[in-house]
């Protein structure tokens, strides 16, 4: 499990440390941060053909790359652009 659980813990460490330079490093900077690591946590190939459906099976190689990488890039960006900067709330009592 332990194996299984590193993609994930390294994804959140790094998202954690874009967050605490989030400002420093600005959205181009987040977004070049957090490629890699998603690309690591997360099967963005699959995750694709599975947004796509069925068709996907009828799709060019070349478009299913194209399709790849603007999901990539949706995914990262989204990242980027809502995890911009480290904040503690500690008026909660619960972490939820």
């Amino acid at each position: 499990m332990e194996a299984a659980a590193r993609p994930i813990e390294t994804f959140y460490a790094a998202l954690v440390d874009t967050m605490k330079h989030g400002e420093q490093l600005g959205l181009q900077g987040r977004f070049r941060q957090l490629t890699p690591v998603v690309d690591e946590a997360f099967n963005i190939p699959a995750m694709a053909q599975l947004s796509v459906g069925p068709s996907w099976a009828s799709i060019s190689e070349m478009d299913k790359k194209a399709i790849i990488g603007a999901f990539e890039r949706m995914t990262v960006a989204g990242y980027a652009k809502n995890f911009a900067k480290f904040e503690v709330n500690n008026s909660r009592s619960t972490p939820w």
